[in-house]
């Protein structure tokens, strides 16, 4: 079975310094390609609108939906999403966990599930081995699965799939 090795402060540190250098280039971008928009002066009007939201932003039904998981496992859940939104344009695409952790484990996904994104595994990988485990989509939610229960998991789906070829 495979074994999940975290990486050092070092390359978390650098992770968190490329999440952040991709998030400023995207908000450049944005400001760049919508200046027209924001900078149009039959807008002007709209400036001294006063706004009726509350102070405090409402709270988000999304995280409500999966109270059972941690922060953590909510981290690892959302970048696996994210992973699956990069290749296949889909929230959580089926098989995804078990993409990804072939991606991460043998270096490469499913046939057609197309590239992905080096900073996205490791970040995966390096929360796997923080929570020690693994997200798994049940039916209708993700799950948080213990390291030890999701590689039996694993081992047991690739002898499916070895007896099946035969």
């Amino acid at each position: 079975m495979t074994n999940i090795v975290p990486p050092d402060d070092a390359a978390d540190q650098e992770l968190d310094v490329q999440e952040l250098l991709e998030w400023r280039d995207l908000q450049n971008a944005q400001i760049e390609s919508m200046k027209h928009v924001w900078d149009n002066p039959q807008d002007e009007c709209w400036n001294d609108v006063p706004l009726n939201t509350p102070a405090t932003p409402p709270e988000s039904t999304y995280f409500g939906d999966y109270t059972d998981l941690t922060d953590a496992q909510h981290d690892l859940f959302d970048r696996m999403s994210e992973i699956s939104e990069e290749c296949l344009c889909a929230g959580w695409i089926g098989d995804n966990e078990y993409n990804i952790w072939n991606a991460i484990t043998l270096g490469s996904p499913a046939p057609g599930y197309g590239p992905i994104n080096p900073r996205l595994l490791r970040r995966c990988q390096r929360l796997s081995s923080e929570i020690g485990g693994w997200i798994q989509w049940t039916t209708e939610v993700p799950k948080y699965v213990p390291m030890a229960q999701w590689l039996a998991l694993v081992d047991a789906r690739r002898k499916l799939a070895a007896t099946s070829e035969l």
